[in-house]
């Protein structure tokens, strides 16, 4: 009965919103999240005002999975549609495990405090990791070694082409292990 409902307001709503010209790929994600909004709605209803047009395994289904579809698409639909940039998509997704954990009542202050620690420490490894490409960068440029590199390019044999593939190889093996920005 549900999925009827669901499908219904769907297609109802793709059609009063979006003509033939329109985005069928943005039609179809708004219309489907819009499906699924008008199912949780309506799964509200029907246990709040005991109406018992949904089993109880239905009505668990429905709270259990839609509210986690509902933040995948917070972050990846926003993007998709290009609504949020990935930065913002994974700061709507935070906030929205946010509030899907405190509406479950499974936050605590021991929670936050130990996800905070966490974060930090690799916040702390990744600015280390950064710091210490920099380090070896400068250290390289103050002893000449973009000098020496360059030398030892110019006397390659092979002339301009075998520039081209030592150099082409060479930046595709330090893009591995560097940071973009330290092999240029």
């Amino acid at each position: 009965m549900i999925t009827i409902v669901a499908a219904v307001s769907a297609v109802a709503f793709a059609h009063w919103r979006y003509g033939p010209e329109d985005p069928t790929d943005e039609m179809l994600v708004v219309a489907t999240s819009v499906g699924t909004g008008v199912a949780f709605f309506a799964a509200v209803v029907n246990h709040v005002f005991k109406f018992g047009l949904l089993s109880r395994l239905a009505e668990r289904v429905v709270f259990v999975l839609i509210p986690p579809l509902a933040l995948i698409f917070l972050v990846l639909g926003t993007i998709f549609l290009g609504i949020a940039t990935p930065t913002e998509g994974g700061a709507m997704g935070a906030t929205g495990a946010l509030i899907m954990a405190l509406a479950r009542r499974r936050l605590s202050w021991k929670l936050i405090r130990q996800a905070m620690d966490t974060t930090a420490k690799l916040s702390t490894f990744v600015v280390f990791i950064l710091l210490g490409a920099r380090v070896f960068s400068l250290t390289f440029y103050g002893v000449n070694g973009h000098v020496w590199v360059e030398h030892l390019l110019l006397n390659l044999p092979g002339g301009q082409l075998g520039f081209l593939i030592v150099v082409n190889i060479l930046i595709f093996v330090l893009a591995f292990f560097l940071d973009f920005f330290e092999p240029i």
